[in-house]
């Protein structure tokens, strides 16, 4: 801990019991910085940076990202603190933050009080997003050098923030909340996030978990656009909670129903360890669909080029088939996202399967992918004579003992495609 007398204009360093002390007079006042790579309880300035203490307060909370942190926040010996951004997408990792800096901080009240470790951390990062924040623009934010500016509502993700930290690339999966009104989309998300979130309980203290909410209507203490940390879930008495922190009070635990949390939340993220090996379990239903989707499109891709080769293993259409095992009618939308997409996908298996016979083989294909668009359409209140009529035209093609004509199949399951177009459209105007 470095003490500093503030009576005079200046700041003056001075060796006192072989420790290198820097010192600022003002009058009345007795100020001391302690540079230790610790984090303590802290309370939120006025800068918009709750993304950034959360980000900090959840680390400090994980064996491993406390590590981070300490290995981050070095002192400089004169009140002042070196921090180390391995992952610093430049050639610049280190930044000094003196102590003439982090009392001006601490003074300025835009920064957050209670711990000089947390302000050194918000200064570097601010400094770092005002020198590189050009590889932020996605974000499309304003970033000035005014304080506080570059770090407001400037968030960088869980995963790049350890990123930064560690210089190892890392997960960050996010629940999505419902897409729409219908109640299976609601039961969906909810389902996510309570999958997730149970995840976090069987692993305390394993991972970084954030949350914000839709606005200030949960007991007054929740408040919309606002991060905050969730610390841990418990079960007491048969009844789940979350232990949430509001980096306005890091000190204070906030116990809140896991239910409320779910149903109120806007956004739930969770970050690994960069050297754990990655839980599959905290996979989001988003990320597990497109990551099925972009793996059949990319073996439909390699199956064309084979077949123009005429090199298409059995190996080869049993992992299609395996993939096509993990399409079902809750993740088919996402799939089917446009015409162009039906049509690649029934176009490709038509290639695959050209002049193989009756087309058992392409119904094996097909016919999963049918029935399930099909069950989709239901759910989302298609005409029952009009699914009853394009899956009797589909299942006509593929059951053919000659040829089947993959435009029929297209076509059909094209109305089906404008019919949930309609049913989707007709609710957004009704809500309107």
């Amino acid at each position: 801990m470095v003490k500093i007398n503030k009576n005079q204009s200046v700041y003056e360093t001075f060796v006192t019991n072989n420790t290198k002390v820097t010192q600022h007079r003002f009058q009345n006042s007795v100020w001391e910085t302690s540079i230790n790579g610790e984090i303590e309880d802290t309370e939120q300035g006025d800068a918009g940076d709750c993304w950034l203490l959360t980000h900090i307060n959840g680390l400090r909370d994980t064996k491993w990202g406390k590590k981070l942190i300490k290995n981050a926040i070095k002192p400089d010996g004169a009140g002042g603190a070196v921090i180390t951004f391995k992952g610093a997408k430049g050639e610049q990792k280190e930044f000094h933050i003196s102590v003439n800096e982090i009392i001006k901080a601490r003074e300025s009240g835009i920064y957050s009080s209670g711990d000089d470790d947390m302000i050194a951390m918000e200064l570097t990062v601010e400094k770092y997003l005002i020198k590189f924040g050009h590889l932020y623009e996605d974000r499309k934010q304003d970033i000035g050098t005014e304080s506080g500016k570059a770090i407001t509502g400037n968030g960088l993700s869980g995963s790049e923030f350890v990123e930064l930290l560690s210089g190892k690339q890392t997960n960050t999966h996010y629940a999505l909340p419902p897409q729409s009104n219908f109640m299976d989309e609601g039961k969906r998300s909810y389902n996510e996030k309570l999958r997730m979130l149970t995840e976090v309980e069987k692993h305390p203290g394993e991972y970084l978990v954030e949350v914000s909410f839709q606005g200030n209507s949960i007991d007054g203490v929740m408040h919309g656009q606002h991060a905050y940390q969730v610390k841990k879930v418990i079960t007491e008495g048969g009844k789940k909670y979350a232990i949430l922190v509001n980096p306005w009070n890091s000190s204070e635990n906030i116990q809140m129903e896991l239910d409320k949390l779910i149903y109120y939340s806007d956004l739930l993220s969770i970050t690994e360890n960069p050297d754990a090996k990655p839980n599959p379990n905290l996979r989001s239903d988003f990320e597990k669909d497109t990551d099925y989707k972009q793996l059949l499109i990319d073996m439909c891709d390699e199956l064309i080029q084979k077949a123009s080769d005429g090199k298409i293993k059995d190996t080869d259409l049993n992992k299609v088939k395996k993939a096509i095992e993990a399409v079902n009618s809750e993740n088919i939308k996402d799939l089917f996202s446009d015409k162009n997409t039906i049509s690649f996908i029934i176009n490709c298996f038509d290639l695959i399967k050209h002049g193989w016979g009756n087309g058992k083989e392409k119904k094996e294909l097909i016919a999963p992918l049918v029935d399930d668009y099909c069950e989709y359409a239901a759910k989302k209140g298609v005409e029952e004579d009009i699914i009853k009529d394009v899956k009797t035209a589909c299942y006509k093609e593929l059951d053919a003992l000659l040829y089947t004509d993959e435009k029929v199949i297209i076509e059909k399951l094209q109305i089906l495609f404008d019919k949930i177009k309609e049913k989707d459209n007709w609710l957004l105007n009704f809500m309107h």
